[in-house]
């Protein structure tokens, strides 16, 4: 596959946070959890307060629950783990602009590489959605077709397993239609004229 040239590929780092308003710009973050796409997946509770907490937000996450305002349980050090780890590197996620968003805030400024990598972009191209999927849509799908993914349960280290998951099976379904290199148009027309199904109308 093309790589730029001049330079070490930048990492791939999934990235998901919970926080306490579905406005990013309200709200402060209760989790956070990040993994490379071969290592370990790491979290923790930064300290938070919850003025400007949307209630409906702290239901989604089970904040209660799980016990999130557990001051014992506070990682002091996950903010400045996540912002070392991202520093220079590729933020990728479902919907990575939210945990772009909230993370900025709370860090004050990007230290991620500008360009996003948003996994429901990926699946509605590479995967025939007629428009970008949720999570839970991707997992369902490719759960379908027989791969085995947990279920998304709304905590920041079960949503990055679960995108990691999806991420590594798209990454093979791409390998597999690119296995010979990217068509040229010729190539393409060819494969076009015998239609061949995608992967929604295989499932159909």
């Amino acid at each position: 596959m093309p790589e730029p040239s001049g330079r070490a590929p930048r990492r791939v780092i999934i990235v998901d946070t919970e926080f306490t308003n579905l406005d990013t710009d309200a709200g402060d973050i209760v989790e956070i959890a990040y993994a490379a796409e071969d290592g370990p997946i790491v979290s923790g509770i930064p300290p938070h307060t919850l003025t400007g907490h949307d209630p409906e937000a702290l239901e989604i996450n089970q904040y209660r629950e799980r016990d999130l305002g557990d001051k014992a349980r506070w990682n002091h050090d996950i903010v400045d783990n996540v912002t070392r780890v991202l520093t220079g590197q590729v933020l990728a996620g479902c919907n990575p602009r939210i945990d772009a968003a909230v993370l900025k805030k709370r860090i004050g400024y990007e230290v991620w590489h500008y360009r996003l990598a948003d996994l429901e972009s990926a699946a509605w191209l590479l995967l025939g959605f007629t428009e970008p999927p949720g999570l839970r849509q991707l997992r369902d799908l490719l759960t379908g077709l027989g791969y085995d993914i947990p279920a998304p349960d709304h905590t920041a280290a079960g949503d990055v397993e679960v995108e990691r998951a999806c991420l590594k099976i798209m990454q093979r379904i791409a390998g597999m239609f690119l296995s010979n290199g990217i068509p040229g148009p010729d190539e393409l027309e060819l494969f076009e004229s015998r239609g061949m199904p995608g992967v929604l109308e295989q499932v159909e």
